[in-house]
């Protein structure tokens, strides 16, 4: 479901010509990649859509969290990550003690995984 819903997303942003953006083309790349598997058969700890994600940046020691959501669900909503963003594109498909390198305005990024709790599995506790 993510996957069909995620690829409606991209269209979606090449009939806006947001397609161009660098962070666009490589959260395609991601999904012609990907392995499907079906929700039931998902690990607990993988960043899929609307997961809560505890990240750490190894450079600062500061801990952050998000609900990694579809585009339109992230504006003005404080804790939401848009798919679309820098850090919600390298997320997406990592597992908790993954290490992620992303290029972001203010530079490169390096984040590790924290914790990620599923959508159905309750609340989430930094």
């Amino acid at each position: 479901m993510d996957l069909k819903q995620l690829r409606e997303v991209l269209e979606a942003a090449r009939e806006f010509h947001l397609a161009d953006d660098l962070h666009i083309r490589e959260l395609e790349n991601k999904l012609d990649r990907a392995k499907v598997v079906e929700p039931e058969d998902a690990s607990e700890n993988l960043v899929s859509m609307n997961c809560r994600v505890r990240i750490r940046d190894l450079d600062t020691g500061e801990v952050e969290a998000y609900c990694l959501v579809y585009p339109g669900n992230a504006s003005g909503h404080e804790g939401r990550l848009s798919v679309f963003a820098p850090v919600g594109v390298a997320l997406l498909g990592k597992r908790i003690g993954d290490i992620v390198r992303v290029e972001v305005p203010a530079g490169l990024r390096r984040v590790r995984v924290e914790d990620v709790v599923q959508e159905a599995a309750g609340a989430f506790h930094l």
